[in-house]
């Protein structure tokens, strides 16, 4: 197969913490630009990118395509494959508990399904969940992002609806474009210590740099090291 050179442009957007990245960088006003000095200076064809979900469905079910079709649009005319994100970092406000809340496994398949059977035909690459570990660890153990849950009690609900949701997605996106490549993204935690009595907590924290895949690949028996 063909072996991919891209980049990426950050696009974190947590509505519910005022964090809007294509805010703070400008690229809201210059993504054109953007777009263009991409392909045209670094002679990038292939870009990870994304669009605020909470922009586009500002109601659950009520979608606004107006910016994404302009900017899809004006990356196909200039040569830019955008290797789309159904969802980076960010969920729209009316998901009150954001990753945590009951409804986002489906209110994140209902996206997909959207997004992808809009743009089938002009994007070939979509990932369901930017970095789903990362954002378990930020919304459900650091408790930084909403639900600004903490420690395990509050990691593993919170790392269940972010699985469930990645499910639905990867099911969305094969159901509304099955020739699509489905790119799933995450980090390698990788904890250490030279405290004795932290060892065990350590060990138990790296065991789950694999748990997103585990848990989507079915290898989380009773064998599994996180089972109890």
């Amino acid at each position: 197969g063909e072996f991919v050179w891209g980049a990426g442009i950050e696009c974190s957007f947590i509505p519910h913490l005022d964090v809007d990245q294509f805010a703070w960088t400008q690229h809201d006003r210059f993504w054109k630009d953007d777009f263009r000095r991409a392909r045209e200076e670094l002679g990038i064809r292939h870009l990870r990118y994304a669009l605020p979900w909470h922009e586009i469905e500002r109601e659950p079910g009520r979608f606004e395509w107006g910016m994404a079709d302009e900017r899809i649009g004006f990356a196909r005319e200039i040569g830019l494959d955008l290797m789309m994100d159904v969802m980076h970092f960010g969920t729209p406000r009316w998901l009150k508990q954001a990753v945590g809340d009951p409804l986002f496994p489906e209110s994140l398949e209902r996206f997909a399904t959207e997004m992808v059977s809009r743009y089938r035909g002009k994007v070939g690459t979509w990932c369901p969940f930017n970095e789903p570990l990362v954002s378990a660890l930020f919304s459900g153990d650091f408790g930084f992002w909403p639900p600004h849950q903490r420690k395990w009690r509050g990691y593993m609900p919170v790392l269940s609806r972010i699985v469930q949701a990645v499910s639905r997605g990867i099911t969305a996106i094969r159901a509304a474009q099955p020739e699509a490549t489905v790119l799933l993204s995450d980090a390698a935690e990788n904890y250490k210590t030279r405290v004795e009595k932290l060892k065990p907590e350590v060990a138990r924290r790296n065991l789950r740099r694999f748990l997103v895949m585990d848990l989507l690949t079915g290898r989380v028996d009773s064998r599994h090291g996180l089972y109890p």
